[in-house]
């Protein structure tokens, strides 16, 4: 009798599929959390070259609200609902903690043509699975552009 449980082999591969499959399952959401990690920067990258672009045609009506609006219309179809949060600040404020997104706009000489306009944008993105063993990151994008107009 306990001879012929060592023969037995009808489970093998329900166990070879639980241990091969859960790897794969694995490697999988890895690979799409990398995959949204790569998507957000593109939008944090994208967000701060549109703020920026608009800030150096616009002087005269540049605000670090309108900065931001600029901001979150490039970044909606990337961070989604996530950009909802971001807020503007000029460079130097302090940051309250816990802000998961938000912009910094930095002038050199005022809006005044030919003055420097600094955007930095920064998102805090977390993994959506915590199985894959990834850990939270900062995302950060900073344009320099000469203001033009």
């Amino acid at each position: 009798m306990i001879a012929n449980l060592g023969r037995d082999r009808t489970a093998a591969a329900s166990l070879e599929f639980a241990v091969a499959g859960t790897t794969i399952l694995i490697l999988l959401l890895a690979i799409f959390d990398i995959g949204l990690l790569f998507v957000d920067q593109r939008g944090v990258d994208f967000g701060a070259n549109k703020a920026a672009r608009w800030a150096a045609v616009n002087s005269a009506s540049l605000t670090n609200a309108n900065v931001l609006t600029q901001f979150k219309s490039a970044t909606a179809s990337s961070l989604g609902t996530n950009n909802q949060n971001c807020q503007a600040y000029t460079s130097g404020a302090s940051i309250p903690a816990g802000t998961n997104c938000y912009i910094t706009v930095a002038l050199s000489n005022g809006a005044t043509v030919g003055g420097l306009v600094t955007i930095t944008s920064t998102y805090n993105w977390s993994p959506l699975s915590a199985v894959t063993g990834l850990t939270a990151a900062t995302l950060q994008s900073t344009v320099a552009l000469t203001i033009q107009n």
